[in-house]
């Protein structure tokens, strides 16, 4: 099959047309989904994103009153990181897509209950932020 010029012309602007259109547009984030899942001494936090997105690396935090305390990073070049701190306690078992990311406390405290914030950082759009919450037990 050959195309003409002017039907290359139109396969060409539509393609980038759908390309465009499946990215972020500015004020118009899509959701990050967060789910708690609590059984035990242990609580897994699962957050997801469209898989449509470039997502570069991903992290956990804790909120400690005004702040927020890292936990976990993730990226494509430097694979895992956990805070010292946490590193008994907490595992972040990788998945290819980085858009699904899941963090497993262990041996759960009182202290533990918190809320916990996951940012992806997208390229080129930027950085998206979900939050979820451990409840008491």
């Amino acid at each position: 099959m050959r195309w003409s010029r002017p039907e290359i012309s139109v396969h060409i602007i539509t393609t980038i047309i759908v390309i465009v259109t499946s990215r972020v547009t500015p004020g118009s984030d899509p959701p990050v989904n967060c789910t708690v899942t609590r059984a035990g001494g242990r609580a897994d936090l699962t957050c997801r994103i469209s898989s449509l997105l470039d997502v570069v690396q991903v992290t956990w935090q804790r909120r400690t009153g005004d702040s927020y305390q890292t936990l976990v990073t993730r990226s494509r070049r430097f694979g895992v990181k956990i805070s010292k701190s946490y590193e008994n306690r907490i595992s972040a078992p990788q998945t290819k897509d980085l858009g699904t990311s899941t963090i497993a406390l262990s041996e759960l405290e009182i202290d533990d209950v918190s809320c916990f914030r996951i940012i992806y950082n997208l390229f080129p759009e930027g950085t998206l932020e979900g939050d979820v919450c451990l409840p008491k037990p």
